[in-house]
């Protein structure tokens, strides 16, 4: 059986202005960036604005936000502010982006956050 190639690419580029048409990506992954966004409202609209129906937008770490956030705090300097807001923040960015929470995990086995759009 063959295989369709699927064609993928990383792109770097500011998270908040993404030079990608709109609609035109399935998934984007934050993995371990989120928290380091510094408009984090904006960065989840332009996200969703280069998402395809259906497409899908994900936040994951390897640790809980308590921890990830106690991390930065006591790192300090500017990386004390850079933190995983509160799930309700969350909501609200994703309510403005037109996307639709599908799964959230937020315990010893990490962060987890998955939108649809």
């Amino acid at each position: 059986m063959k295989h369709k190639e699927i064609p993928s690419y990383w792109l770097i580029t500011d998270a908040h202005f993404l030079p990608i048409k709109s609609e035109e990506v399935d998934v984007i992954i934050c993995f371990s960036i989120f928290p380091h966004l510094i408009n984090k409202r904006q960065a989840v609209v332009e996200h969703s604005r280069v998402l395809k129906q259906g497409g899908l937008w994900t936040v994951c770490h390897t640790k809980s936000s308590k921890e990830i956030n106690e991390i930065h705090r006591n790192i300090g300097g500017v990386v004390a502010n850079h933190i995983i807001p509160e799930l309700s923040e969350i909501k609200s960015f994703l309510e403005e982006a037109d996307l639709k929470l599908i799964h959230f995990q937020d315990n010893d086995e990490g962060y987890l956050l998955i939108a649809r759009r």
